[in-house]
């Protein structure tokens, strides 16, 4: 549970520091991998880690753009990071 912003900006830390380094060891085996993967009220499957990943991209656009409506409606004008943005921001992206 979060109880405040630092604990959320921590948690978001905690995740992107293990993606990161899950992603730093990825090849192209374990993306074939199956994994099983389940929903409420549906029944299980067997899901290519690949799959799965791009699952994730997906519901984080679609979250992220939820989120931007949000702030519309409250009439404030969201800030634009866009992917570029991020990388910018996370020293991912170099300058030249």
């Amino acid at each position: 549970m979060f109880r405040d912003r630092d604990s959320i900006k921590k948690r978001a830390s905690e995740t992107e520091s293990k993606t990161k380094a899950y992603l730093a060891r990825l090849t192209p085996e374990e993306l074939e991998r199956k994994v099983d993967f389940s929903r409420p009220r549906t029944p299980p499957m067997l899901v290519r880690v690949e799959d799965i990943l791009i699952h994730a991209a997906l519901e984080n656009i679609h979250h992220f753009g939820e989120l931007i409506a949000m702030l519309w409606q409250m009439d404030v004008e969201p800030a634009h990071v866009g992917w570029l943005g991020y990388l910018q921001k996370s020293a991912l992206l170099t300058s030249k």
